[in-house]
C-alpha cells in the first residue's frame, strides 16, 4: 500500500502534465522559458542527473553506513534506468528507439550516414521528424523527483534543504516543458516512463 507522500506524488505529476498540456499549451505567448537555451534548462535540466546525484549525496551523507549502502543500491538502480531510457541502450536510448520504431527519422544531409540518435541528429544540423517523440524531459524530471522524494523521507526535515530545492526546480521545469514543448501525447508517455522507474523501486523495496 502506498504511503501518503507516494500517493500525492503519483497524482501530482501526471495531473500537472495533463492539465498544463491540454489547457495552457499553445494558448499563451512565448516567454523566457519557451527558449530551450534558458539557463535553467541548459545548466540544470541538461545536467539533471548530476544535480539529482548531488541532492542524493546531501541526504545519504547523514545516514548510517547500513542505510547509506541500501540507498546507494537504490541510486544505482535508478541511474541505470535513467541511462537506458534517455542515454544508451546498446546504442540509441529507449526513447530514441521508440521514436525510430514509430516512423521517426532525422531530416539532415544524407552524406552523414544513418542517424538513430536525437543528439547526433542535432549535432549534424538535422531535425527529428515524425514518429512518437517521448518527452525525455518528462522522463528525467519525474523520475528524478520521485526518486528524491523517496530519499527525502529517510532523513529529518533539517537535512532536506538541497533535495527540496532541486525538486522545486524540477517541478517548475516540468511545468514549463508541459506548456511549451512536445504534444500532450508525448508528454504523457514521458510521464508514464518517468513513473515506471519509481514504481519499480517501490515494488522492489516493498
Amino acid at each position: 500500500m502506498l504511503k501518503p507522500y507516494q500517493s500525492f506524488a503519483l497524482v501530482l505529476y501526471p495531473l500537472t502534465v495533463l492539465f498544463l498540456s491540454t489547457t495552457l499549451a499553445g494558448r499563451i505567448p512565448p516567454s523566457y522559458f519557451s527558449n530551450s537555451h534558458n539557463p535553467l534548462n541548459v545548466y540544470f535540466v541538461k545536467l539533471g542527473w548530476l544535480w539529482t546525484t548531488l541532492a542524493f549525496g546531501s541526504l545519504v551523507v547523514f545516514q548510517s553506513p547500513k542505510r547509506s549502502a541500501h540507498a546507494l543500491v537504490r541510486y544505482i538502480g535508478m541511474t541505470l534506468y535513467w541511462i537506458i531510457m534517455t542515454q544508451w541502450l546498446l546504442g540509441p536510448s529507449f526513447v530514441d528507439r521508440m521514436f525510430i520504431l514509430t516512423g521517426g527519422t532525422c531530416n539532415y544531409d544524407q552524406s552523414e550516414g544513418v542517424v538513430l540518435q536525437q543528439a547526433t541528429c542535432r549535432a549534424v544540423g538535422g531535425s527529428w521528424q515524425g514518429g512518437h517523440d517521448v518527452s525525455g524531459h518528462c522522463v528525467l524530471l519525474i523520475h528524478a523527483s520521485m526518486f528524491l522524494w523517496e530519499e527525502l523521507m529517510q532523513v529529518d526535515k533539517k537535512k532536506r534543504v538541497m533535495a527540496l530545492a532541486i525538486n522545486g526546480v524540477w517541478y517548475w521545469m516540468l511545468c514549463m516543458t508541459s506548456i511549451y514543448f512536445h504534444g500532450y501525447r508525448e508528454l504523457l508517455s514521458g510521464t508514464f516512463f518517468g513513473i515506471v522507474g519509481w514504481a519499480s523501486l517501490v515494488s522492489a523495496s516493498g
